[in-house]
């Protein structure tokens, strides 16, 4: 019988020092002393340089950028810093996004990066952030939909679509709809 993704997860995490010759925070050393800052990058470091398999690399890099993510968000208050003069007219639709996504359930990670607030369960589901002085980009991952009008493609991406909201009505159901569908895909 297959093991479950949490089950294979569980696994990795006992056996993480074992396997990978390091504990979390000597690799927190590791990526920091490195200078690299793109996840890929980290991980085929770690690949080639410790010979770390791929899951267990990605784990690390995922661990150690969530982490650093964390620290900076306590430090820095990034929302302000995102909606700072000609953007600070955007946060009221921020805002009214983040409070629609955080109501879906209590299982909401939110990973701020440098531009964006990142939201995930076991996935990565949707990003909000300044688009430019005038909207906010809504990326959402919703793999195998099609594109409309309001809803772009976005290639190569975290996410597989994008909505541009200039106010806080283009906030309306439909794009409800599409972010309850990413969240309910994200387990």
């Amino acid at each position: 019988m297959a093991k479950s993704p949490e089950d294979t997860i569980r696994d990795m995490v006992a056996k993480f020092k074992e396997t990978t010759g390091k504990s979390l925070e000597e690799w927190r050393v590791v990526v920091q002393d490195s200078g690299l800052k793109k996840h890929g990058e980290i991980v085929k470091m770690i690949k080639e340089q410790f010979g770390v398999g791929h899951g267990y690399a990605n784990m690390i890099v995922h661990e150690v950028q969530q982490s650093y993510a964390a620290a900076i968000s306590q430090t820095v208050d990034l929302e302000g810093e995102w909606y700072q003069g000609d953007k600070a007219l955007l946060k009221p639709i921020h805002d009214k996004i983040m409070g629609i996504i955080l109501g879906f359930g209590s299982d909401i990670e939110q990973t701020p990066k440098k531009a964006y607030m990142g939201l995930r369960r076991s996935k990565q589901f949707a990003c909000v952030g300044p688009g430019s002085k005038t909207r906010i980009d809504l990326q959402i991952q919703l793999k195998g939909m099609a594109a409309t009008t309001r809803l772009e493609e976005v290639k190569g991406g975290m996410t597989s679509h994008r909505v541009k909201i200039s106010s806080l009505d283009e906030v309306d159901t439909e794009v409800v709809e599409w972010l309850r569908k990413a969240y309910d895909a994200a387990v």
